[in-house]
């Protein structure tokens, strides 16, 4: 499938219209709502929690990347989601393939007890346009696979496939339904057990998803899996699930779904006015909203991005997704995610999500059988009264007072006294 200009343009202002419209129904509806499951789920999560981090490039010394594994594991997070770079194993066709920081990768994530999503991607200068080489593309997934088949149980083929900066030339589903094939087939035949993940797209690409489920993709992945950065309001988020749906539905589709990549650029520089760009008070604030909402509608796993800030560019974005700083010191949102966790840990039954009017709130009972509420708003500033219980803010800190003022900075309400 060929994108055009014109389509991409079509598809920027129905994005807006649905914005619009979406904004307009949350601030003016007053009755109370509760989300429905959308997707196929488990009742109660588990290994939930995922982050991504770059520690699979042959660049990273191994004390560097075992202090960046420690990091995430203090973090309580269950998965780390990285890539396994084809160029990183090999320079070209005719070097041996070296394996040793993966090695070493893989040592230090089953030290921590953290689990992998391991992403085949990229190729060598010999071939850019690897559709076109089944063979070369599927000696080296099947040499990657053999190694570490057992140890790895999530793979994932590729990564933003429907964006022109992860795909040579313009991107295409028939050309990715090649390498997917190709793969799955590799991964099947050596590891029964693993679960094939298809590459997470850029965005809620409907039409790309719908290419590849009309040719019978489907049959050669377990999961759905996409990106999303939202441009405003973590609720947006609502919007694009619901998209998801219909597609979903159109071809009977019951796989389970995933979010792989999504997260807050606190890109520095205020001269220069980008998408997604927050301060670091809202990434923090805005994180656990984003589990909460995937979490409630059925998405299954959640994979922040990122883990660590290059803070190289600051005319780059992308150098500020992380949630602890180049020297691994933490941001406001390693704080509140690691609150999340705590509050929301492996285990928990699946929140439950309803709103009223601008308010927000999300209940759910933690494996010790404790009741556990949040609640926050997402425009507005509303004093209420939230009941028994005892209160924290996003950060683990404890608030004195029944009544609350709600804000865009959720409040939890845990009831010690239903154990």
């Amino acid at each position: 499938m060929v994108f055009r200009c014109s389509n991409v343009i079509l598809k920027r202002i129905a994005f807006l219209v649905i914005a619009f419209g979406f904004f307009y129904t949350l601030s003016s509806c007053q009755r109370s709502q509760k989300a429905n499951l959308l997707f196929d789920c488990g009742l109660n999560l588990h290994d939930s929690y995922g982050l991504c981090a770059h520690i699979g490039g042959r660049n990273l010394e191994n004390e560097e990347r075992e202090k960046i594994v420690s990091n995430i594991s203090h973090l309580g997070v269950n998965m780390v989601r990285t890539d396994l770079y084809w160029n990183g194993i090999q320079k070209t066709r005719h070097d041996r393939m070296n394996f040793s920081h993966l090695d070493n990768m893989f040592h230090s994530l089953r030290r921590h007890n953290l689990k992998s999503l391991s992403i085949l991607d990229y190729s060598l200068p010999e071939f850019p346009d690897i559709w076109n080489y089944p063979v070369e593309w599927g000696h080296y997934v099947s040499s990657v696979v053999g190694r570490y088949a057992g140890i790895v149980d999530y793979w994932e083929i590729w990564n933003e496939e429907n964006h022109p900066s992860f795909w040579c030339g313009l991107p295409s589903s028939e050309e990715y339904l090649k390498v997917l094939k190709k793969a799955s087939s590799i991964i099947r035949n050596s590891d029964a057990n693993s679960t094939v993940l298809m590459g997470g797209m850029a965005g809620m690409d409907i039409n790309y998803l719908d290419s590849i489920l009309c040719s019978g993709g489907g049959a050669y992945f377990d999961i759905i899996n996409f990106h999303y950065y939202p441009n405003v309001k973590p609720e947006m988020l609502i919007v694009q699930l619901q998209i998801l749906k219909k597609v979903l539905d159109k071809y009977n589709c019951r796989k389970k779904v995933w979010l792989t990549e999504t997260g807050f650029s606190t890109f520095p520089n205020k001269q220069i006015k980008l998408k997604n760009q927050v301060s670091e008070e809202e990434q923090a604030l805005y994180l656990p909203r984003l589990f909460f909402i995937a979490y409630s509608y059925g998405v299954e796993k959640v994979f922040w991005y990122c883990h660590k800030t290059e803070e190289m560019d600051e005319r780059n974005r992308e150098h500020f997704f992380g949630i602890v700083h180049k020297d691994l010191t933490p941001k406001k949102a390693y704080y509140a995610f690691k609150t999340l966790i705590k509050m929301l840990p492996d285990g928990s039954t699946r929140p439950v999500l309803k709103q009223e009017g601008n308010v927000f709130s999300c209940s759910w009972t933690t494996p010790e059988h404790v009741q556990v509420k949040t609640y926050w708003s997402m425009d507005g500033d509303e004093v209420v009264n939230l009941g028994k219980g005892k209160y924290f803010d996003i950060y683990g800190r404890e608030i004195d007072g029944n009544e609350v003022r709600l804000s865009d900075s959720l409040i939890y309400v845990v009831d010690y006294e239903c154990n």
